[in-house]
């Protein structure tokens, strides 16, 4: 229809101004908005879970050989923002946070989080600079031990002591963020919380980490909902501060109870959709994909563990029915990943090859959880997963063979061999999982033994403390069954083949009464502490009864334990013990 109130010939009607944003970071160009230009990065870009792309100082396209894989920002940015009011010993730290934490914490996947945004963030948020910092003396601690350097001597007390400085500072100045109670100081907490775990983590406070972990989730349930394309019913893929906090936890789930129970939470993660899991083409795609697999996964496990007799039976079909779209979630993901996986080889990193090996292992491992969770309560039904285990053993190893060539790479950056630390998954979960489910001797000996000659640690995962704990339970299990194939000799830092006395090629299968379930793991939660685990033995007369196991970590002694706490929460009292940092999140939880 045209116009009839514009005269032909005449002015044309004032159209809308188009706005050519010419300053801001690059990232804020690209979307075409106006950048607040906050130095290093934009809060615009932090707030949002963004990678901030700078303003062209940092060239990512230059970066010198001698500078680490994976780094976003260079050492010049210790010259501005909050960073720039550091002492020269705290900006050292910083360096040692950047040059060194980081790229040992992210593990073989990229992290946003680790990469980017907790650099960004520490540059405008003191109380993320500060927990970044305790972070760092932590690390180097670890990484040095006791030992002096030669040129300055580690005085370990005044490290100590700066942990717990930056530590409290830090936690001061959350709780008069919070007291605003809006997404900016949420998303701040949250990312303080990732360092504080992490932090725990290193020391070995194994429980107060995990703590932290809990308060993290419970700050996430505060965010507001991701939003979505309106013409769509996907969820955007969580951002990089959220995907990290969710990593941390889908983490510690086989040897923790679920923290994220909650529907609230349940909202932060992206739902599942065919189309989705049929169209990732990075690694970093498959492995979103499968974090939140994984997420339902262990959800669905803890659902059935609460299920009881009394449950009606609407709610059994729902968890069959939960249980059938993960086994259809898991094979639309293997024929994606099998698909597409051929054309990443020649282009992948060291790195990014041993992250190659690295996820098909846990789609394994979900494939056997899925399959057992809503059987008979009865051990037995893992032994029909016998390949699976082997599957799991086999990719293990090529896996390690890849992990030379990293090491190698990393050492030639300057990253010590020792203290390998990392905060994201690894190949500890799913060897201790075959070490505990897998009954098949030679199998379960091979995942033990592998766990028992690797100092490794995976956040909450401590490779030698899983060898412990496996190893106790096949003692308890096996007892005097298999003697007649293994000599008496055999120990976890041994390999099973090479114990073997026989050459039978099918051993006898560990009899159902023989079995314990229900595994549960108290961690320690310092030097001092034992390690307490507890589970249920089968009486003669079918009956289960429960047993409770003390290990004794520096004496590496197992007795008989006492006084199994109902949670985590019930070690976390007051204490007079100066080393440990007292705060409140003001969520309802005080931890020390």
């Amino acid at each position: 229809m045209v116009d009839e109130t514009r005269v032909r010939g005449g002015p044309k009607p004032k159209s809308r101004a188009i706005v050519r944003v010419k300053t801001g970071c690059k990232t804020c160009r690209a979307r075409k908005i106006k950048c607040d230009e906050t130095k290093p990065a934009c809060r615009k870009c932090i707030l949002t879970g963004r990678t901030c792309d700078g303003y062209g100082i940092w060239d990512r396209g230059n970066r010198t050989r001698s500078t680490a894989p994976g780094l976003s920002i260079s050492i010049y940015n210790t010259q501005t923002g909050a960073i720039s009011q550091l002492s020269d010993f705290e900006k050292r730290q910083f360096e040692w946070f950047m040059r060194r934490t980081t790229i040992k914490l992210t593990g073989v996947f990229h992290s946003g989080f680790w990469h980017s945004l907790v650099l960004q963030m520490s540059s405008t948020e003191p109380a993320v600079l500060h927990a970044m910092l305790a972070l760092a003396s932590a690390h180097e601690i670890e990484l040095n031990g006791s030992k002096a350097d030669e040129h300055r001597p580690l005085d370990q007390g005044v490290r100590e002591c700066n942990i717990l400085r930056h530590y409290n500072k830090s936690i001061t100045l959350l709780n008069t963020n919070l007291s605003s109670q809006n997404p900016t100081s949420i998303r701040v907490a949250i990312a303080s919380c990732i360092l504080f775990v992490c932090v725990e983590f290193v020391r070995r406070r194994f429980e107060t980490g995990y703590a932290h972990l809990r308060s993290g989730l419970k700050l996430l349930e505060q965010l507001p909902r991701p939003s979505k394309d309106p013409n769509s019913e996907i969820c955007p893929p969580p951002d990089a501060l959220v995907e990290a906090l969710l990593r941390l936890d889908v983490q510690t789930r086989l040897v923790k109870t679920a923290a994220l129970q909650n529907a609230k939470l349940s909202a932060q993660i992206p739902r599942l959709d065919i189309t989705v899991l049929t169209s990732f083409v990075s690694l970093d795609g498959a492995r979103q994909q499968l974090d939140t697999i994984l997420s339902a996964v262990y959800e669905l496990q803890e659902r059935a563990r609460r299920q009881t007799p009394e449950d009606n039976v609407s709610n059994a079909f729902e968890l069959l029915s939960a249980q059938q779209r993960l086994k259809n979630d898991l094979s639309v993901w293997l024929q994606t990943f099998n698909r597409v996986k051929g054309s990443w080889w020649t282009n992948l990193s060291s790195k990014e090859k041993v992250a190659y090996h690295l996820i098909p292992i846990y789609h394994t491992m979900a494939q056997i959880i899925v399959g057992t969770t809503l059987q008979p309560p009865d051990e037995s039904i893992y032994d029909k997963h016998l390949r699976q285990f082997e599957s799991i053993i086999s990719l293990s190893q090529s896996l390690l063979t890849f992990a030379l060539p990293m090491m190698v790479e990393e050492m030639a950056y300057g990253l010590h061999p020792g203290f390998n630390f990392t905060a994201d998954m690894g190949i500890i979960p799913p060897l201790y999982f075959v070490g505990l489910k897998c009954r098949n001797p030679y199998i379960r000996r091979q995942a033990i033994g592998v766990l028992a000659t690797d100092e490794h640690q995976e956040g909450i995962w401590d490779a030698p403390l899983a060898a412990a704990i496996a190893s106790e339970v096949m003692r308890l299990e096996e007892a005097n069954f298999y003697d007649d194939l293994f000599s008496k000799s055999w120990d976890a830092a041994s390999t099973a083949p090479k114990k073997c006395k026989s050459g039978t090629p099918v051993p006898p299968i560990l009899p159902e009464n023989c079995r314990v379930r229900d595994i549960q793991v108290h961690l320690p939660d310092g030097a001092a502490d034992d390690l307490v685990m507890s589970g249920k033995s089968m009486r003669s007369n079918g009956s289960l009864e429960s047993f409770t196991r003390r290990f004794n970590v520096k004496d590496k002694i197992w007795q008989s334990g006492f006084g199994w706490p109902t949670s985590a929460s019930s070690q976390l009292s007051p204490s007079s013990d100066s080393s440990k940092a007292s705060y409140s999140l003001d969520i309802g939880l005080d931890f020390f």
